[in-house]
């Protein structure tokens, strides 16, 4: 491991994992199957978090973080989920980016990428997840197992597309989006900030901000 310097004990390679549930572990999977990084452990604010998780210690709640950054930990994964919404998410990332963190952007080496996808910081792009050629994926995205970002759409920030979910062409998915497992949005179409669309959902018209969608064709709840 490189000293940064005589109070550094952490390299550029040295990772902390923010939040300890069942996304984490994803994650984890994710940055081992990566290789390169050396995880140090994890951190979260459940009061009921494990003393360990997939064999990493459970370092102590977010305030951790304090701690860890004089130590020269410059770098964090984003292991919090959204499932139907994703504030929680994008306060843990706004939290870890206000304490000087850099957030790790972790795609699974059996994802398949176009070369000119753009990607943001803090992303999660999980085994098997398809993006195509042009789509930009903003900040702190989750793309899930088997999902399809295809050509020439949008992500905003802090948004997330579960398991085996369908985007068409030149969509626009806005901040804090949520489309839950297995929906389809076909092409051209907007989806609004902090919308979701259910499991299974097939959306075939915009979907305004703060709304959300059920059933074929999708319907407003």
């Amino acid at each position: 491991m490189t000293i940064l310097n005589k109070q550094s004990i952490y390299d550029d390679k040295s990772v902390v994992i923010l939040g300890t549930g069942a996304h984490a572990k994803v994650v984890i999977e994710i940055i081992e199957c990566m290789g390169g990084y050396d995880i140090i452990g994890v951190c979260s604010s459940d009061p009921n978090a494990p003393a360990s998780l997939c064999g990493y210690e459970y370092l102590g709640d977010f305030n951790i973080l304090d701690d860890l950054y004089p130590k020269g930990l410059r770098l964090a994964a984003m292991g919090v989920g959204g499932w139907t919404d994703n504030t929680f998410r994008k306060q843990v990332f706004n939290d870890a980016k206000r304490r000087g963190f850099n957030l790790l952007t972790a795609i699974h080496p059996k994802s398949m990428v176009a070369q000119n996808t753009i990607i943001g910081e803090g992303c999660i792009v999980d085994a098997g997840a398809n993006l195509m050629t042009e789509a930009v994926i903003g900040r702190n995205c989750i793309v899930s197992v088997s999902s399809l970002i295809s050509h020439e759409s949008t992500l905003a920030d802090h948004v997330l597309v579960s398991g085996v979910a369908k985007i068409g062409a030149q969509v626009t998915i806005e901040t804090g989006a949520v489309i839950a497992f297995g929906a389809t949005v076909v092409s051209r179409l907007k989806i609004g900030e902090n919308a979701v669309v259910a499991a299974g959902a097939v959306v075939l018209h915009d979907v305004k901000d703060n709304t959300t969608v059920f059933g074929i064709p999708a319907k407003i709840k």
